[in-house]
């Protein structure tokens, strides 16, 4: 787990409850068809590489704020 400094802990947990839904969403997403998976996307696999972008940059920022 990951240790923050007390001034980044509000902001770090905002940003680990926007992991959290990105990867439920990466999950869900997967687990559709390629007809239901549009997420403003044209495909299937758009739509989880859009998702993964999100969690690769969430997931970058907590690592700067990691003590």
């Amino acid at each position: 787990m990951r240790q923050f400094r007390v001034c980044d802990s509000v902001e770090a947990y905002g940003l680990e409850k926007a992991l959290d839904k990105a990867c439920i969403d990466l999950d869900r997403v997967d687990k559709m068809s390629d007809t239901e998976a549009f997420c403003n996307t044209d495909t299937k696999e758009e739509a989880l590489e859009v998702i993964q972008e999100e969690i690769d940059y969430i997931e970058f920022q907590l690592d700067r704020m990691a003590v």
